[in-house]
């Protein structure tokens, strides 16, 4: 079995995405945030708000992309969020 090195604390509610890029682990969580931990510090580095639970998390340079429980599809890029999915349906149940 594997043993846990550290563990850490960096989300309220449940994490349901991660993604690990050149060093840095990013983890979205229930709580509608992407945080990006750096692995040799283990340090949270940046934290995004995207407002709903996080479902996907994906990177590219220096753009996060979050797929979430509501269905929209945000980039973050340079501290600006741009939708570019949204699937905002009454009565979907998501």
């Amino acid at each position: 079995y594997t043993k846990a090195i550290k563990t850490m604390k960096v989300h309220d509610g449940f994490i349901s995405a991660l993604k690990v890029v050149e060093g840095v682990l990013y983890s979205g969580a229930k709580d509608g945030k992407v945080n990006l931990i750096d692995l040799g510090s283990m340090a949270v580095t940046r934290s995004i708000e995207f407002g709903s639970a996080i479902r996907a998390v994906d990177a590219l340079g220096d753009k996060v992309i979050a797929g979430q429980r509501d269905g929209t599809i945000t980039i973050s890029e340079g501290g600006n969020n741009r939708d570019i999915m949204n699937h905002k349906k009454k009565g979907s149940g998501l």
